[in-house]
């Protein structure tokens, strides 16, 4: 892949993070008002213990670090490339213990070409030719 296809797809995958934000904001998952008190009600993790400015500094230093890789994978920055590795594994451990989520059919499938557009992104970053052109 080209430098120009992969900060292509880099640009992609911001552009669908913020669909599925918006989406998400806009457009609330379709359930019956049961399940959506009973989703309120769900206190099943730590998170929803903890202190709310907390969570938003912790938060705020996730999106910092989020941002800082996206930003050294468009700029073919080997930083950016071990920061994004980084960071994935770390959601992947962090998920399990976030407990259930409720979502609509949209949001799966956004999520889907989010992760997807993902997965292509670090694919492609750590293999040849493109993974010579980091430095």
């Amino acid at each position: 892949m080209s430098p120009t296809g992969f900060r292509f797809l880099v640009a992609a995958y911001v552009v669908s993070l913020v669909v599925l934000g918006v989406a998400g904001v806009l457009l609330p998952p379709p359930v019956s008002e049961q399940l959506a008190e009973l989703y309120d009600q769900e206190s099943m993790t730590f998170l929803h213990h903890q202190d709310t400015a907390v969570l938003a500094a912790v938060a705020a230093v996730i999106m910092a670090a989020i941002i800082a890789a996206l930003v050294g994978l468009y700029r073919l920055r080997r930083w950016g490339l071990w920061l994004a590795a980084l960071l994935t594994l770390a959601e992947l451990i962090a998920l399990p213990f976030f407990g259930p989520f409720l979502s609509s059919g949209l949001d799966v499938s956004l999520d889907a070409i989010v992760a997807g557009l993902w997965g292509a992104i670090l694919v492609s970053a750590f293999t040849p030719p493109l993974r010579q052109a980091f430095r």
